[in-house]
């Protein structure tokens, strides 16, 4: 009797086993809550690249043409449109190449380690091509009541699109904006919305019966007036003003406060006579930055001194912290053994030290004013040395813009 209660339990039992299955599913359905096993990746790649943008995808397609079929490569980026890049290369690379959407909070040379949100990875060599980080406009310059008219550009790709789109549909809508910096990005960015605003060939005298479209407000005397012969420079700004643009030279903004209905009150001081003050109206502002440069640098650069030029020096000893300013390299593009940087990301000697031609204060560069050119070059550089460990190549290529470099920041 025994033997039978047992086996009839059992029995009992199997045939319970689906119907508690299906009540779990169900249930789990009903929370919206499935339970998805953890995707597993590895955290140990022969190579890093930290970062895709104009160093990074030159470094990208130079490793990737370069290694060996079994090298695992990773690039890591915070934005969807250099993750969406990284991936559309990587379907062509002859190597393993993975994309990873996440930030890179910290490095740690002597033991070869990336610290991200996902976890540590570990490398064999890591290049650092993450640009420079966006001034964050002082304390106290925005009011609270015109944050929400105020964008910032340098945060990102996907970001500066969206602040760039924004723009130009005011535009369309027949609201103004005013873009402040000297910058190629402020002059583009001007050109774009006063495009989307009026047709091409609006003449002088449309615009000025409509008014201008958006407004461009720098320091300098003309527009990327560090970089380029003030006669080009007063064409580029004949030019916008063409276009549909108002520019506003030898202007500095004192503070954004908010105005009445919405929108925002640009209020300027003048650079030659701060006494002078004016104010502009404004349905979107655009931080767009401008020319930075450290005058009356030293001939030579050390490592011990380029702290106090705005560079961070890179130990192999303890974590470097991401993100705090460019990052000290050797001509070689070596921040240390396992690191390289390139791009904006990397204060290069040539970038840190003054011309004996230069005779004026705006000697050398340290911000993204660069120029793509240098960021591409350098970045390729990188990623072949980061595959064949070739430091001559880069440091010849590094010899090679050195003068380009001097004479685009207008220092020759």
């Amino acid at each position: 009797k025994t033997t039978l209660l047992g086996e009839m339990l059992l029995a009992r039992a199997v045939r319970a086993a689906p119907i508690a299955a299906s009540v779990a599913a169900v249930r789990a359905h009903t929370d919206d809550t499935p339970v998805e096993a953890t995707p597993t990746r590895r955290n140990h790649y022969d190579h890093v690249i930290v970062g895709c943008g104009i160093g990074g995808t030159a470094a990208l397609k130079a490793v990737s043409t370069r290694a060996p079929p079994q090298t695992s490569l990773l690039v890591v980026d915070s934005d969807p449109a250099a993750v969406a890049r990284c991936r559309a290369l990587a379907r062509c690379a002859q190597s393993s190449v993975s994309c990873l959407r996440d930030r890179v909070a910290s490095l740690h040379p002597g033991q070869q380690t990336l610290k991200t949100s996902a976890g540590d990875i570990t490398y064999g060599r890591c290049l650092l091509a993450s640009g420079s980080p966006v001034p964050a406009p002082p304390p106290g310059f925005v009011d609270a009541g015109a944050r929400a008219a105020v964008r910032v550009l340098g945060l990102g790709e996907t970001h500066d699109a969206a602040a760039a789109a924004e723009a130009e549909a005011v535009a369309r809508a027949g609201g103004h904006v005013v873009v402040l910096g000297g910058s190629r990005r402020a002059t583009a960015l001007v050109a774009d919305v006063c495009a989307a605003s009026r047709p091409a060939d609006a003449t002088a005298i449309c615009v000025a019966e409509e008014g201008p479209a958006a407004t461009l407000i720098f320091p300098e005397a003309t527009p990327l007036g560090a970089r380029l012969p003030k006669a080009l420079g007063r064409r580029l700004a004949r030019r916008l003003e063409k276009r549909g643009a108002s520019v506003l030279a030898l202007n500095q903004v004192r503070h954004i406060g908010a105005a009445q209905g919405g929108g925002a009150w640009v209020y300027l001081g003048r650079s030659d006579d701060p006494m002078k003050t004016s104010r502009r109206r404004a349905d979107l502002v655009v931080v767009a930055g401008g020319e930075h440069f450290a005058p009356q640098l030293p001939t030579m650069v050390r490592r011990d001194t380029a702290a106090s030029l705005g560079a961070v020096s890179m130990s192999a000893a303890r974590p470097t912290v991401l993100g705090g300013g460019p990052v000290y390299v050797s001509e070689e593009l070596a921040a240390c053994q396992s690191v390289l940087s390139c791009g904006d990301a990397a204060a290069t000697p040539c970038r840190l030290r003054a011309s004996p031609l230069a005779r004026s204060a705006a000697a050398i560069s340290l911000a993204a004013e660069a120029g793509s050119w240098h960021a591409q070059a350098t970045g390729a550089a990188a990623g072949a040395a980061l595959v064949d460990g070739d430091a001559a190549a880069a440091a010849s290529i590094v010899d090679d813009v050195t003068p380009r470099l001097v004479v685009d920041l207008g220092a020759g």
